[in-house]
């Protein structure tokens, strides 16, 4: 049996202090709690016990530890960066822990083989499993269904072809808030530079970022000359095209205000997160768990 892949948790909002308990920062509040939850507290590099950083330090804050049931290498990561401009900062750094965990930039990654997980359009809330606008399937158990992909009539497609273009999961998942889900819920979406970013800077900014590292494909055809993609893909020796790429998003919900004026939901999302909705956005730890265990099971389908 293979050792489960090593994941890259990222989370993206606002740096602390002025913003570490906005709305926009949900990603990190839920960070927070899954490093808790796992006792593997955040810390700066750099720093230790004896030089602590400053309560204005804003970061990166990076911890190491394993999921609790696959024993799946798990880094957390937040961002340090302004929200809008989180992209190259989030990159970077990826680039910079695969190469650090030998998952290899040719190749996709280090691993034998691969599968959609099938989480695309799941949304998870406290109480209760829901499916969104997507392809992810929930039998009448609660579990994820992978996809299967469509053949054509006119085209025999052996197991090597299929494997060949089954989507190919990043080891880099993004942790973000959701303007278009009510407080206490999880939206799972995986997809390439192509799937919409709803309007969301932060996200904007790593697609476009993993597109200029030759990590996604870019959504206007073509992909950079002298680039690999990254992630957990089948051995050979051929760089593997960065089309077959997508990365998953997880958005913690925020609600969003009545109004939809550009100027009224910047006010809302900069405003500190009420206290009872901290704690509810901190219950979700639980299930962040799951769907990052289903995760790494997806990952290891042959």
């Amino acid at each position: 049996m293979h050792p489960p892949p090593p994941l890259f948790l990222a989370s993206i909002g606002n740096p602390p202090p002025r913003w570490h308990l906005t709305l926009h920062s949900a990603g990190h509040i839920l960070l927070n709690a899954l490093a808790r939850k796992l006792r593997a507290p955040l810390t700066a590099p750099g720093y230790d016990n004896n030089n602590t950083p400053p309560r204005s330090h804003p970061g990166p804050f990076v911890a190491r530890t394993r999921l609790p049931e696959s024993l799946a290498p798990l880094t957390l990561w937040q961002s340090p960066s302004l929200m809008n401009v989180s992209g190259p900062g989030v990159v970077r750094a990826y680039e910079k822990w695969c190469r650090e965990n030998g998952v290899d930039n040719k190749k996709g990654g280090r691993g034998t083989g691969v599968g959609a997980a099938g989480f695309d359009g799941l949304v998870r809330g406290v109480g209760g499993v829901e499916t969104g606008r997507g392809k992810g399937v929930i039998d009448e158990d609660g579990n994820v269904k992978p996809l299967l992909l469509k053949k054509t009539e006119t085209t025999t497609t052996t197991p090597a072809d299929e494997a060949n273009t089954k989507p190919i999961p990043l080891n880099l998942i993004l942790l973000h808030d959701d303007l278009e889900l009510s407080p206490g819920k999880l939206s799972v979406r995986r997809g390439n530079a192509t799937l919409s970013a709803r309007g969301h800077n932060g996200i904007k900014s790593v697609v476009d970022s993993l597109v200029k590292a030759g990590l996604l494909a870019s959504p206007r055809g073509g992909k950079r000359a002298g680039t690999a993609a990254v992630g957990m893909g089948a051995g050979g020796d051929d760089v593997i095209d960065p089309a077959h790429f997508q990365l998953t998003r997880i958005g913690v919900g925020i609600g969003r205000p009545a109004s939809r004026e550009a100027a009224v939901v910047a006010e809302y999302v900069l405003g500190r997160m009420p206290e009872r909705q901290v704690e509810v956005t901190e219950e979700l730890v639980g299930d962040l768990v799951e769907v990052l265990e289903k995760e790494v099971k997806g990952m290891m389908v042959t």
